[in-house]
């Protein structure tokens, strides 16, 4: 399948008037997402892989924290430094509704009825060490979950919880689940098929074929 990567920013404007449109046509078709830090979402359509990538995330939070740090106040936060937080928070939150009212308008236009979303259980009760800890206690994936769920509602898409459990290691071709299949920086060779792809793509088609395997 195709592979296209798209480059939300936060500067992006959000159409209301096509996130409140609705689409009576069927959409039979399903579709499954990776949620993740550097690509933030990973969506495998029925003839398509779409990332997104999170890098205007991490150069506003670069940007602002650093702005918000060089302004603290001996007594306490700044103005400026107050400015630069809430600044960054507006960002962010104009950058979940920009992508999830993008990914949810591409179901609409591609027949997608069914969207099952990753949903990585006790992330944030876990211990990933202090680097990890930070990463991981911070991601937005419950945010991004809502948005697409209420989205989806309004514009008659259902958007489901899917356990992304293993769904990084297992095949999407033959459901081989070697934990080493899953190679550097993001490169995905299954052992037993030799599929070979971009290692989101792989988790991202697995949580349809989840949806379909119960449903069939």
């Amino acid at each position: 399948m195709k592979l296209r990567i798209v480059f939300p920013t936060p500067t992006l404007s959000c159409d209301s008037t096509r996130q409140l449109e609705t689409n009576d046509s069927a959409r039979d078709g399903v579709a499954g997402i990776d949620l993740g830090i550097k690509n933030i979402a990973t969506v495998a359509f029925p003839d398509e892989y779409v990332l997104y990538p999170g890098n205007s995330l991490k150069e506003d939070k670069h940007y602002f924290q650093r702005a918000e740090y060089d302004t603290e106040g001996e007594s306490g936060p700044s103005e400026k430094s107050m400015w630069a937080r809430r600044k960054l928070a507006d960002r962010e939150t104009h950058f979940y509704h920009t992508l999830t009212d993008t990914i949810i308008t591409e179901c609409v236009e591609r027949g997608v009825g069914t969207l099952a979303v990753s949903w990585p259980e006790d992330v944030r009760e876990s211990d990933w060490g202090k680097t990890g800890n930070k990463k991981l206690h911070t991601w937005a994936f419950d945010r991004i979950y809502q948005y697409l769920d209420y989205k989806g509602e309004i514009r008659g898409v259902e958007v489901l919880k899917e356990n992304e459990w293993n769904t990084s290691k297992t095949c999407s071709g033959c459901g081989d689940d070697t934990k080493s299949n899953r190679k550097h920086r993001g490169l995905y060779v299954c052992s037993s098929c030799g599929l070979v792809g971009n290692a989101d793509c792989n988790g991202a088609e697995n949580h349809p074929s989840l949806v379909r395997r119960r449903t069939a």
